[in-house]
């Protein structure tokens, strides 16, 4: 028994009909997080497993499938057998032969695992062992054979197909496999495998093909975006008003023992058409109905999804998960898609700037509520949130290439491919450890002090005897308050956990919110001023090197 390991982990059960004797059953998932002898521990009526090697397999059609035998051609299991066992998982998008003990009533076997795109590649040279990601129920009305193929010019005229009804195998009649009859009242089986002869090479599966750039729609801990493409691949003579799809979300299912917890589903979004105002495109939440689209014959279209990760409270690395289903109009075929996320760390450096449009007005003794400057002014925020949570306030950063290297706030002795990010808005070599914490929501308060002989400090001036922080005769320094007074800032960012825009990364890689800084010592009376941030993480790097 092997060990199971980790896997994404978007979760969903295809179930199979057995019989006592020959099955034939297309496994749709990946069920790499156990191996045969687990997953069928539950199900000792079931005696041996023989997978079809597509990738060998060419044989010609002989006009009832292929027997199993000790060839390239197969791969087999044997309950109990190790020595006559040459593969111990099964493979997505295969089709297999169970032989079921004789005398065993008929069965439901349910394979959990991770769905898997569904993929098609009929030969014309040899023989194919496919099943079909067919929607449920059966439907001889609308799934049937007939119809199913008449979607696809190279498979109109109704190719052969032969099916498996349980009992032995057999070359004479009643043969099994044999060939499936009244193919205008059989209905393709999800699950099911076939033997297909065609004259010609087909990918059809179903009217619509799906294409993802990976075979998981995973956002990962930082990724904004991930897409898909579906394309309407419908013979028009067949389809000539086209095809529509519905993209549905549901639930992922538990996973089983061993498996990482899954906190809830995939908050989802999918992007609209761009703003005229903003440039920028519009997110609405997927439907919970669904999103219907309509394709013209040989239409495709990309599907952008992104994620609300606001909707996803949790610790760093909690892991989020659901299924996705494109469904045809035309009632024929179920693709079902996984979907999966996890709450990122924030550990490592931010860089960003706050929008200053508010100040106080001083009248008099008394200062006025804040209002509106007559014109705002940016100030660059450099922050760094270690591992543990502390979050520090820095005047200047150097960051090793690529991004995401190392981190440290003393220039290294080697430049070579070293970033130096800085401000102005900031003390000299400021590194100030600040109370809360950078996150997606709360509170983050930092105090900034700037000395009164400061260099920077703007009551200072070298070469000016009133403001050069030196007594009369030069002799020695002044103390705070005579020539110049300690500046003390008082800073506080308050994290919202929705973009003002939208944006689809915002609580991963790019956060913000309002930012409020209280100024004493300019003046009698303290200045406070307001306005928004946004910063946006450019290395994951939790350490930050050589600190003073």
């Amino acid at each position: 028994m092997g060990l199971a390991t980790p896997v994404r982990a978007e979760w969903t059960q295809e179930n199979y009909s057995l019989v006592a004797g020959w099955n034939a059953i297309w496994v749709s998932v990946d069920t790499g997080y156990a191996d045969i002898d687990e997953l069928l521990a539950a199900h000792p009526q079931i005696e041996e497993v023989w997978m079809w090697n597509s990738l060998v397999s060419r044989s010609r059609f002989t006009g009832s499938g292929a027997v199993p035998s000790a060839s390239d051609s197969w791969l087999v299991w044997r309950r109990g057998r190790p020595t006559e066992t040459t593969f111990s998982r099964f493979a997505a998008n295969a089709a297999c032969l169970v032989r079921v003990a004789d005398g065993t009533p008929s069965f439901q076997l349910g394979l959990l695992g991770r769905p898997v795109p569904p993929r098609m590649a009929a030969q014309s040279t040899g023989v194919n062992f496919v099943g079909f990601p067919v929607q449920t129920p059966a439907s001889g009305g609308l799934r049937n054979v007939e119809r199913f193929f008449t979607f696809d010019a190279a498979l109109t005229a109704t190719p052969e197909l032969f099916a498996y009804y349980g009992g032995p195998l057999s070359e004479t009649p009643p043969q099994n496999p044999r060939r499936v009859p009244a193919v205008r009242t059989t209905s393709l089986e999800r699950g099911r495998a076939y033997w297909l002869n065609t004259t010609a090479y087909s990918e059809f599966y179903g009217p619509l093909r799906v294409t993802l750039l990976d075979d998981v729609l995973d956002f990962g801990a930082d990724r904004s975006y991930v897409s898909l493409r579906v394309k309407n691949v419908a013979d028009p003579a067949d389809a000539p008003a086209g095809v529509a799809f519905t993209l549905s979300r549901r639930a992922s299912l538990a996973p089983p023992a061993g498996q990482p917890a899954l906190a809830g589903d995939t908050p989802l979004l999918v992007r609209g058409p761009r703003d005229p105002d903003t440039l920028q495109y519009t997110f609405t939440p997927l439907p919970p109905t669904g999103l219907t689209r309509a394709l013209q014959p040989g239409e495709e279209v990309e599907i952008v999804l992104a994620l609300d990760r606001a909707l996803m409270p949790g610790a760093a690395g909690t892991r989020y998960a659901s299924i996705l289903q494109v469904a045809d109009s035309l009632n024929l075929t179920r693709i079902d898609l996984p979907v999966a996320a996890v709450v990122p760390s924030m550990a490592g450096v931010w860089i960003g700037s706050a929008h200053v449009t508010q100040v106080d007005q001083i009248i008099g003794a008394a200062n006025t509520p804040e209002a509106d400057a007559p014109g705002g002014y940016e100030l660059r925020l450099i922050l760094h949130r270690a591992a543990d949570g502390q979050t520090t306030l820095l005047q200047k950063v150097f960051l090793d290439q690529p991004i995401g290297g190392t981190a440290r706030t003393v220039q290294p002795a080697d430049t070579t491919g070293v970033s130096r990010v800085s401000t102005a808005a900031f003390p000299l070599d400021l590194a100030q450890p600040g109370a809360g914490q950078l996150a997606p929501s709360g509170v983050a308060t930092f105090p900034v002090s700037l000395a009164h002989n400061a260099p920077t400090n703007p009551f200072v001036h070298t070469y000016h005897p009133d403001h050069d922080g030196l007594d009369a005769r030069f002799a020695s320094s002044l103390p705070a308050g005579v020539e110049s007074a300690t500046i003390h800032r008082a800073i506080t960012l308050t994290f919202s956990p929705a973009a003002d825009n939208g944006e689809p990364g915002w609580g991963a890689t790019v956060i913000g919110g309002d930012y409020r800084e209280t100024v004493s010592g300019l003046r009698v009376r303290d200045v406070t001023v307001s306005g928004r941030f946004i910063l946006r993480r450019v290395s994951d790097a939790a350490v930050l090197f050589n600190q003073p």
